[in-house]
């Protein structure tokens, strides 16, 4: 009988400290900082036609002068108003001094409907994936 009290007990230890853990509440910031964004926007542009179609002009930071950035894709808003735009780097032929250049892009978003958006922007430069470089948050009013 013993030796079966002890056992339990010694079953049900981890179990309450895994219970207790999960009831403890999460720490709390106490400090914010800005997000450093490599993407500015530079402007938003309405193209003529009903419904108003979108487009974005943004500088993104690259690691040396003259490279190109192509569209690859510019996803539609989820349920949250979130829009993923995918673009790629053309590195420059030739050697270039490595200092960090604002390059410009033209990002089509199409017709949008009232509301707002997070525009999140990844780059990808060859041979890497797509890497997340920052976010613009727009409203849609009429």
């Amino acid at each position: 009988m013993r030796t079966t009290a002890i056992v339990c007990l010694a079953l049900a230890l981890p179990i309450a400290a895994t219970v207790r853990a999960e009831e403890e509440p999460a720490a709390h910031a106490s400090h914010l900082t800005p997000y450093e964004s490599d993407v500015r926007l530079i402007s938003v542009e309405r193209e003529a036609g009903t419904p108003a179609r979108f487009v974005l002009t943004v500088d993104v930071a690259m690691p040396e002068p003259m490279w190109k950035l192509t569209v690859d894709s510019v996803g539609r808003p989820d349920e949250t108003g979130r829009v993923v735009v995918k673009l790629s780097g053309e590195r420059p032929e030739g050697s270039l001094p490595q200092v960090i250049t604002m390059t410009r892009a033209r990002i089509p978003l199409g017709p949008l409907p009232v509301g707002d958006y997070l525009v999140d922007v990844f780059v990808r430069t060859p041979p890497h994936p797509h890497r997340r470089v920052g976010a613009l948050a727009l409203r849609g009013t009429r």
